[in-house]
């Protein structure tokens, strides 16, 4: 009998074989580059959070000096990385905080022995398996990234806060040894101390303190007085530097913080018993606030068409409206490099251009004008965009501003691709006013201007309460109405301010509640009221039991009048009849319940306004082919404006012909003729279409 080879199952156990292998491929190229990716992005979310841990550590070590008051501040250590069914991680990076060896203060007089005070730094080392490992340092009250090992320098966070504007010199000295390591979160106990038990030499004084930072490095270019800087010596073995400060004991305050228990030194061991302010020669103000009276940061994303632009989403959640005058460029680094610009760890973005204003921020440099300022009404977005020479995706920028009121923010934040989900609010209808006991209902359109899908809850607040929400889907700039309501109560009548917010966005809008078979309305002088213009509308409406009314409208200035029963919601209403108007005149317009104006319902007033016409800013980019983006922001309160772009090379080249003055500024205009243009012209029309100015710039 003869005996054959059965090959039947050879194939399958040939291809589970070739199966298990590509599954061991992928799930190898899964863990070589898939896994690392996600844990970058862990430890780069820790390294910001522990970065605003650190800048709160700062604050509270210059507020228990300052206040003699004892502070509590956190600092997570470390993170951990998500859990993995078919991949491993590696071991969950820990962190390192620790106070640096001792150091002395010391403050010499013309005669008698120096005064020594003992401080030390602090240094928070990261565990990244992925990331930059760089270390986080507090020294001398500067805050900084500090990447040198690699190759680089270093990224300030916090400026310095030894020395004010009027050059006195505050220090808070940092005492006792402290040591923490892990993933969790580590609380500093901060102690001011109790008693003056050293005094400070009188007349003036030379004071040594220790830091790490050269000159060159960083405080040659800190604000601080020539006659108060004397220098930062040469490093010793341990690469600590003496910086001197020239003083006088009327200008000088010493304060002392111990970690965790007392300082072996006084506090306020200044002449005269007092402490610092904690007002220095830094920014100051609040890292990325988060009050209802402070400007918010939304978001931080690259321009959807040049990744070098940098754009800072801010909000105002409040009832005023918020300009920000001035802008400081105080910190930039990358999230993988230690700093931007690549592996070297070298900060190379020294600069940026304020998109709209040609306004050039220098790193660390000094305060600029923002020109024109911006403001942000309450509740609404507004966008300012940073140019820089190179790519900004992935790194992380602060800027600052001062505001009109003299308040600094700080925005300290990664630069995302796309901007997230926002979804803006915008009142569009009110069933006010009602009487008591009547649901009033408000109409609202929600918008998602960002890239990216979310579900958000959309409230209605009314007096502080929340009294109606809904849940709102939307895609990338989709839009949807939306109506909540309240239902009023006996004794709710009344003026009301009612809020109509999302996650990112709101508005507001003041509503009435009246009591049964009472009368209401509201009245409205139309903005703006030009001086020139020979007539100006009022406007009547939201009448509730009203039989007969009249509005009257009054000049301030003239003390002359002019009425008319309420009828039309519109009216319009002849200037020579309250005497005629000029720039700076108050124009109110009060709704009475009659025409014996016996019971005034409401009243509004509007100053009159003198027509204004300037072009700010100018920048034309080549957009491809032969034509240019010419971007231009133009400042006027004329409706009517015109705009007229030109592309010049000698002669007239390619015209945009007259557009209207978009009220959304900065505005942008394509042309042609970008292969032979050296110039383009922005000329400026009034409402009469008479040119009123014109702006040329260069362009090549």
């Amino acid at each position: 009998m003869r005996f054959s080879r059965d090959r039947r199952g050879q194939s399958v156990v040939v291809g589970t074989v070739i199966l298990f292998g590509f599954l061991i491929l992928a799930l190898s190229l899964y863990q070589v580059q898939i896994v690392p990716q996600e844990n970058a992005e862990v430890e780069f979310q820790h390294f910001e959070e522990v970065r605003n841990d650190m800048v709160e550590l700062r604050a509270g070590i210059l507020q228990a000096g300052t206040e003699n008051r004892t502070q509590y501040e956190t600092v997570r250590l470390g993170t951990s990385y998500p859990p993995r069914l078919f991949a491993i991680n590696p071991p969950a990076p820990s962190g390192v905080l620790r106070t640096s060896d001792s150091y002395n203060i010391t403050i010499e007089g013309e005669s008698g022995d120096p005064v020594n005070i003992s401080t030390r730094f602090i240094q928070y080392q990261p565990g990244y398996n992925e990331i930059d490992r760089s270390s986080t340092w507090y020294d001398a009250s500067v805050l900084y990234l500090d990447v040198r090992e690699e190759g680089g320098g270093i990224a300030v966070i916090e400026d310095q806060n030894l020395i004010n504007e009027d050059g006195e010199v505050r220090i808070t000295a940092l005492q006792n040894e402290f040591r923490r390591s892990g993933t969790e979160q580590t609380t500093l106990d901060l102690f001011p101390a109790d008693s003056v038990n050293q005094s400070i030499p009188e007349g003036n004084l030379t004071v040594t303190v220790p830091t790490r930072l050269s000159g060159e490095e960083y405080w040659n270019d800190a604000d601080i007085p020539d006659d108060v800087y004397g220098g930062v010596s040469e490093a010793d073995d341990n690469g600590v530097r003496n910086l001197t400060l020239n003083t006088t004991a009327d200008n000088l305050t010493v304060d002392t913080v111990g970690v965790q228990e007392k300082p072996e030194a006084p506090t306020r061991v200044g002449n005269d018993g007092s402490g610092g302010d904690g007002s220095g020669g830094g920014d100051g103000g609040e890292l990325n606030p988060g009050g209802s009276d402070s400007v918010l940061l939304s978001a931080a994303y690259t321009d959807a068409t040049d990744d070098t632009r940098a754009v800072f989403r801010l909000r105002n959640p409040g009832t005023e409206s918020r300009t920000l005058e001035e802008v400081r460029l105080f910190a930039y680094f990358g999230p993988t490099t230690g700093a931007a610009g690549g592996g070297s760890g070298e900060i190379e973005q020294q600069q940026a251009t304020v998109v709209g204003t040609g306004d050039v921020v220098e790193l660390r440099g000094n305060f600029i004008d923002l020109s024109p300022n911006v403001t942000i009404p309450p509740g609404e977005t507004r966008e300012i965009t940073f140019d820089f020479p190179e790519a900004v995706t992935g790194d992380l920028i602060g800027v600052s501003f001062i505001d009109d009121r003299g308040v600094r923010s700080q925005y300290l934040s990664g630069i995302v691709e796309d901007p997230p989900a926002q979804f803006e609010v915008t009142i569009t209808d009110m069933t006010s006013p009602v009487e008591e006991g009547e649901t009033l209902d408000v109409t609202a359109d929600v918008t998602n201007t960002g890239f990216e899908e979310e579900t958000q809850s959309i409230s209605l607040e009314v007096a502080g309460e929340v009294v109606d929400t809904i849940d709102v889907t939307l895609d990338p700039g989709q839009e949807q109405s939306v109506q909540l309501s309240w239902m009023t109560a006996a004794g709710d009548a009344g003026q009301y301010s009612v809020t109509v917010s999302s996650n990112d966005g709101l508005d507001q809008a003041n509503v009435e509640v009246v009591a049964p078979g009472q009368p209401a309305g509201s009245v409205n002088v139309d903005e703006p009221v030009i001086a020139n213009d020979g007539s100006f509308d009022v406007t009547t409406s939201d009448y509730l039991n009203l039989v007969e009314g009249s509005v009257v409208v009054e000049n301030a200035r003239t003390g002359d009048t002019t009425s008319f029963d309420v009828g039309e919601t519109t009216t319009n209403v002849d200037t020579a009849d309250i005497g005629g108007i000029q720039a700076g005149d108050e124009i109110t317009a009060t709704l009475y319940e009659d025409g014996g104006r016996t019971n005034e319902l409401d009243r509004n007033t509007a100053v009159v306004e003198q027509l204004t016409y300037e072009i700010v800013s100018v920048n034309p980019t080549a957009a491809g082919g032969n034509d240019i983006n010419v971007e231009f922001r133009i400042n006027t309160n004329d409706p009517n404006a015109e705009v007229e772009v030109i592309s010049l090379d000698g002669n007239e080249n390619n015209d945009s012909g007259r557009i209207a003055v978009s009220n959304d500024q900065p505005q942008t205009v394509t042309i042609g003729g970008g292969n032979q243009a050296d110039q383009v012209r922005v000329i400026l029309y009034d409402e009469s279409g008479n040119e009123v100015t014109r702006t040329t710039v260069p362009y090549s």
